[in-house]
C-alpha cells in the first residue's frame, strides 16, 4: 500500500512540475528535522490504524549470519535515537544463573522467569547501542573495552536487547531471539600441561602449545566430582558452564617468581583432574585430560574437632547428632546443600569453610557453646545426594570443616570425609589463572 501511496504522489509532483528521480526512501518531517526514514522495499504498508496482530515494540531483532564461532546480528529501533543494551548470552551463563537465582534449570523455568533470568544476566554482561545498527562478535577477539568475545561453538544462545532511557536505566521493552552456533569440528591445533609441583597458591603446570592453537579453555577440580559431572552432563556441558578461556601466552610463564601462570587451587589432599580444549581460529577444537595426585603435607592442622554421636537417614528423613570441641568456639554453622552444588562451587574455586558458613547456613554458636552438641534434622528431603557441612571457628583463627554425604534412604551408605582445615585467615594474590573470569560491567560501545 505505501509503494501505492508513493506513485501516487509521484503522479502528483510530476503533474506540478516537479523531477522524479530516485523516491525509494520515506521520510517522516517535523519542522525543519528528519525524525524517521524508511527504505520503501523494508516495510510493506503504512497506516493509521495498528492491526491487534502486529507488534509495535520500540525493538526488534533479526539473525543475520551464524557460524561456528562467530554471529551477526541486527537491532532494529522503531526511532534512531532509540537507546538499548544488548548482548548473546549462552545457555551456559543462563543456567548458571537461573540455578542461582530460582533453584532450577533455565529450561525448567516458565516464560516470565526465564526472562527474568535473561534480563538480569544482561543487565551484567552488556554492550549499549543507539539506532538501528548490525553487530558482530567473533569468539574470544578483544572486544574493545579489555574482554573477550564468547561465542563457543555448538552452544545455544539468547540474544538479547532491552530498551534504555536517556540516563540508560532500563525501560519496559525487552525482546530475545534463540539460535546455535554450528558444532566444531576435530582441529589439529593441540596443547601440553606439564604438572610442575605443588607452590604456594596451588597446582603448577608448565604448556605448551602449537602454532596454531587460538585459545585453550580449561575446567580443574577434585577427580571424583568432575567424572561424575563429566558422566551426568557430559564435557561439553562442564567446559561451557566451569570453563575458561585463555591465550596461550596468559598460560605461560610465571605470575611471579615459582608461581606459574598456570596454577589452580589445591585446598586438599586428593586426586584431580584437569580438563582441556584447544580451538584454533576457525572454531575447531581438541581435548585432553590431566589427572594429577596431590600430597599436601601437613594437611592435618589444627582446628575444633567434631565428632558424631549418632546419625539417621530414610526416605525424605535426615538426622545427626554431633559435638564440636573445644566448645567456645568463636563461629559454628551447619549446612545442607545438593551434593552437585557443593562440588560445583568447589570447582570454582570456594573453599569448603566458605561455602559452609555462606548462603542460607544455619547459625549455631550459641548451642554449641553452652552445650556443646547440637542436632541437625530436616524431614523435606528429595530425592538427591546431599551434602552436610559443619564448620567451627576456634578463637585463634583456626577453621575445621567436616563433610558428610548421603542419600536420604535406608540402603546407601554414608561418606563422611576427614575434616578439612584452614590456618587462620590473611591477605593473599589469586594466581592468574583463576582471576579471568569476566567481572560483569555495562559496557558502552561508542
Amino acid at each position: 500500500m505505501i509503494k501505492q501511496l508513493l506513485a501516487a504522489s509521484l503522479i502528483a509532483m510530476t503533474a506540478a512540475g516537479a523531477v522524479a528521480e530516485n523516491y525509494d526512501t520515506m521520510y517522516l518531517v517535523k519542522g525543519q528535522r528528519v525524525v524517521g526514514k524508511y527504505k520503501i522495499d523494508d516495510v510493506d504498508y503504512a497506516t493509521f490504524s495498528l492491526p491487534d496482530d502486529v507488534d509495535d515494540a520500540n525493538l526488534s531483532l533479526s539473525i543475520d549470519a551464524v557460524c561456528k564461532n562467530t554471529v551477526t546480528y541486527t537491532v532494529n529501533t522503531v526511532t534512531p535515537t532509540t537507546a538499548y543494551a544488548h548482548n548473546i548470552l549462552s545457555a551456559y551463563e543462563l543456567d548458571y544463573m537461573a540455578l542461582d537465582m530460582e533453584g532450577e534449570n533455565f529450561a525448567n523455568l516458565d516464560a516470565e522467569a526465564q526472562k527474568s533470568v535473561m534480563q538480569y544476566t544482561l543487565a551484567f554482561n552488556a554492550y549499549t547501542g543507539i539506532g538501528t545498527h548490525s553487530w558482530t562478535q567473533v569468539d574470544f577477539q578483544e572486544d574493545g573495552t579489555g574482554y573477550h568475545f564468547n561465542v563457543l561453538p555448538g552452544t545455544t544462545y539468547y540474544l538479547c536487547a532491552w530498551e534504555l532511557d536517556a540516563d540508560y536505566e532500563p525501560l519496559e521493552t525487552f525482546v530475545y531471539k534463540e539460535f546455535t552456533t554450528d558444532a566444531p569440528g576435530q582441529s589439529a591445533a593441540s596443547s601440553e600441561f606439564t604438572y610442575t609441583g605443588l607452590n604456594e597458591q596451588g597446582a603448577g603446570f608448565n604448556v605448551t602449545a602449537s602454532d596454531d592453537a587460538y585459545y585453550i579453555r580449561t575446567c580443574w577440580g577434585l577427580k571424583s566430582s568432575m567424572e561424575l559431572y563429566e558422566q551426568l552432563y557430559g564435557l561439553d556441558y562442564l567446559m561451557g558452564m566451569f570453563g575458561q578461556s585463555w591465550s596461550p601466552d596468559e598460560l605461560q610463564g610465571e605470575w611471579y617468581e615459582g608461581v606459574s601462570n598456570a596454577t589452580w587451587p589445591a585446598p586438599e589432599s586428593g586426586d584431580y583432574v584437569l580438563f582441556t580444549r584447544t580451538y584454533d581460529a576457525s572454531g575447531d577444537c581438541s581435548d585432553a585430560k590431566y589427572n594429577v595426585s596431590i600430597e599436601i603435607e601437613g594437611q592435618g592442622g589444627t582446628g575444633p574437632a567434631v565428632t558424631i554421636f549418632s546419625k539417621e537417614k530414610r526416605e525424605g528423613y535426615v538426622s545427626v547428632n554431633f559435638e564440636i570441641s573445644p566448645s567456645n568456639v568463636e563461629e559454628a554453622y551447619v549446612r545442607l546443600m545438593g551434593e552437585n552444588d557443593c562440588d560445583d562451587r568447589l570447582n570454582m574455586g570456594y573453599e569448603l569453610y566458605e561455602l559452609a558458613c555462606g548462603g542460607d547456613a544455619e547459625d549455631i554458636t550459641s548451642d554449641i557453646n553452652s552445650m556443646g552438641e547440637y542436632t541437625f534434622t530436616s524431614s523435606s528431603l528429595s530425592e538427591q545426594w546431599y551434602a552436610l557441612l559443619i564448620y567451627a571457628l576456634d578463637k585463634d583463627g583456626n577453621r575445621s570443616t567436616t563433610r558428610i554425604n548421603f542419600f536420604p534412604d535406608t540402603l546407601s551408605d554414608w561418606s563422611i570425609y576427614d575434616p578439612v582445615y584452614s590456618a587462620p585467615a590473611r591477605a593473599r594474590k589469586l594466581p592468574k589463572a583463576i582471576t579471568g573470569k569476566r567481572n560483569p560491567t555495562l559496557k558502552r560501545a561508542h
